[in-house]
């Protein structure tokens, strides 16, 4: 075939994944009935979707939970580790949401509102720490929180209080029970739906959400001979497929306006949700500050190996190894016991803000953001316990050096040992900190980022 017919003629590839589809399991029967009803093939997103959030998916079903120390884990005690299961973290987020208040000149009524709130850890904590250090900003502060699933009662638990396994200073006597739960627990208004779709009435205050667009649904696209292709997922001789096709108006359209350029050899994630996720939370912010935390990056990815993660729970990774099945043909062979997520590109959600009004304040690493919030990060590298058994390597530049133990607490914080500072592997997390009508000054100085980029 010549070059202009290859650019003329849509190309259509089948990729085998080497996964027999097993009809006896649930989430496989809900997604094969799914393909048929369309006839024949699904976009990722949506196979994503019913994997995760379908009827027996991953988090639907009950299969995956988040403990009391605030890790994402399936019930069998793996996991991530999120930074929300340091109480410090969740303190250095309160003191942000002080200064959030001091910059809106302390309004009658201050909100914070989060999505994606697990076990409630993060919001007791921030509570407490009101409570005890800034009882006047408590009086007048509201806890909203957006729970699309069956986590409430174990967030109510939480916050009336409960000890959840955090090392949080509130008090606990004898029965577990934390001192003046019930106080804070009438401070907290739960919000029922997704990020995506939740309806709040326009507030002064502070949204925060912590690894929520990173498990929103995906497309994948690539670059094969030139041209841009689509991953589907389809069924041929009883056996999963990748379907490349060419993409849907959706998705051209997405790549059009955020200057998608997908490279010859490379794989992009397109989260629509994300921008979804900005838009939506965006819209309940009358003013003050937006702020998202999640792996990924600032820009493209530009993966030569599909970008996604793939974290099977305990009985599927004996499948897996039984069978000798990679994690992502794992998800095919039990889809509603593998979790899947992908980095997040942040740079659509910065266009999507400064159209909605409003500024980018810091685009950057985590790390960054909670020690400009005042995070005692050099305290707690003194003071961390150490797990022996459990060491990691670190590099200067791009030259390893050694193996060191892992400090637990510093784990959360995903930076460099470099600079003083730990970093897991090449990806750390990131903030995106977004302002509506306030400034913000931190120990005297100003809050100093980079520009807000030019599209």
């Amino acid at each position: 075939m010549s070059n202009a017919e290859r650019r003329i003629t849509p190309l259509v590839d089948i990729e085998p994944t080497g996964v027999i589809a097993d009809l006896q399991d649930p989430a496989t029967q809900d997604i094969l009935t799914v393909i048929e009803e369309q006839g024949g093939g699904i976009p990722y997103s949506q196979f994503m979707a019913l994997s995760l959030y379908g009827k027996h998916g991953l988090y639907s079903s009950g299969s995956a939970t988040i403990n009391g120390n605030g890790l994402a884990q399936s019930l069998w005690g793996g996991g991530f580790e999120t930074s929300a299961s340091s109480y410090i973290f969740n303190e250095t987020i309160a003191e942000h949401a002080r200064a959030i208040d001091e910059a809106l000149q302390s309004p009658s009524s201050m909100t914070i509102l989060e999505s994606g709130a697990g076990h409630g850890t993060t919001a007791s904590d921030i509570l407490s720490r009101m409570r005890r250090t800034a009882p006047d900003l408590y009086d007048r502060l509201l806890y909203r929180i957006i729970e699309p699933g069956a986590l409430r009662e174990k967030q109510e638990i939480t916050i009336r209080g409960y000890n959840a396994g955090t090392a949080s200073d509130n008090p606990v006597d004898i029965d577990g029970l934390r001192g003046e739960g019930d106080s804070d627990y009438n401070k907290v208004v739960w919000t029922r739906g997704s990020a995506l779709d939740a309806v709040v009435d326009p507030f002064e205050g502070l949204i925060f959400s912590n690894e929520v667009p990173d498990a929103l649904p995906i497309e994948v696209v690539r670059n094969k001979d030139g041209q841009s292709q689509q991953q589907f997922v389809g069924l041929q001789n009883g056996e999963w497929v990748k379907i490349w096709k060419q993409p849907t108006e959706q998705v051209l359209a997405y790549l059009s306006e955020y200057g998608i350029v997908v490279r010859p050899g490379c794989y992009e994630t397109i989260n629509l949700g994300a921008v979804e996720f900005q838009r939506n939370m965006g819209s309940m912010l009358k003013k003050g500050a937006m702020v998202t935390l999640d792996y990924g990056q600032f820009g493209q990815e530009h993966a030569e190996v599909l970008p996604i993660r793939f974290y099977p729970e305990h009985d599927a990774k004996r499948i897996g190894r039984d069978e000798r099945l990679t994690y992502e043909q794992l998800s095919y062979r039990v889809p509603g016991r593998v979790d899947i997520t992908a980095h997040v590109n942040f740079d659509p959600m910065c266009r999507r803000a400064e159209q909605d009004g409003f500024t980018v304040a810091f685009a950057g690493l985590q790390r960054n953001y909670l020690l400009t919030n005042g995070h005692p990060t050099e305290k707690v590298l003194k003071r961390a316990k150490i797990v022996p058994h459990k060491k990691i390597r670190y590099w200067q530049g791009e030259e390893e050096v050694q193996e060191i133990p892992l400090n637990l607490a510093e784990e959360r914080l995903n930076s460099r040992l470099d600079t003083g500072i730990f970093t897991l592997g090449r990806s750390a997390m990131k903030a995106l900190v977004l302002t509506k009508g306030v400034g913000f000054r931190y120990a005297n100085r100003e809050w100093r980022f980079p520009p807000p980029r030019r599209w």
